[in-house]
């Protein structure tokens, strides 16, 4: 079983983006924060001695989604205590520069209590409370055992790594 690898350079292209980013203390005790990430990127010229092979002109780069977001929401119950809401999310984006295998766009909901006194803080949580399945990572190998350069008998063999599942716990802090 063998399998090679290889990159090459993209010619020329281009990204642009902007990035926002707020908070509001609407009250003494509540407070929202809101955060916006939208990128706009493409390849404009591509330089493979291969015109036959995989060609990435026109297409966006890898890890690179048009819009990311989170937004939260913290109250405080009492002067010790307060709950955080958090949804934040990502739109799909292609996995590599050598494929055109992409995620899926997704959004997770995240929570914290949090009880803190003195230096001390003592934060329940609860992470993608809906256990949703999102990919980070993805992977396309094509035929395993050929060399992908030689252009011929290709299998496409995907493979997705997934972000973490639901995440319960507990965690403490003490600053000295």
């Amino acid at each position: 079983l063998k399998w090679i690898d290889y990159i090459t350079n993209a010619g020329k292209g281009y990204s642009y983006g902007f990035e926002w980013e707020m908070t509001w203390q609407l009250q003494d005790n509540l407070r929202i924060a809101s955060s916006l990430g939208l990128l706009k990127t493409k390849v404009t010229q591509y330089n493979n001695l291969d015109s036959e092979s995989f060609n990435l002109k026109n297409r966006e780069v890898a890890h690179a989604p048009q819009y990311s977001f989170a937004t939260s929401v913290q109250y405080a119950l009492t002067d010790k205590l307060s709950a955080t809401i958090e949804l934040e999310g990502k739109d799909k984006f292609y996995y590599s520069d050598s494929h055109n295998y992409q995620s899926q766009a997704y959004n997770l909901i995240n929570a914290r209590l949090v009880y803190s006194v003195e230096s001390y803080e003592l934060t329940a949580f609860i992470n993608n409370a809906t256990d949703k399945e999102y990919g980070v990572r993805g992977f396309d190998f094509t035929g395993w055992d050929q060399d992908p350069r030689s252009g011929e008998g290709y299998d496409d063999v995907q493979f997705e790594q997934l972000g973490a599942p639901k995440v319960i716990g507990l965690s403490v802090r003490a600053d000295f």
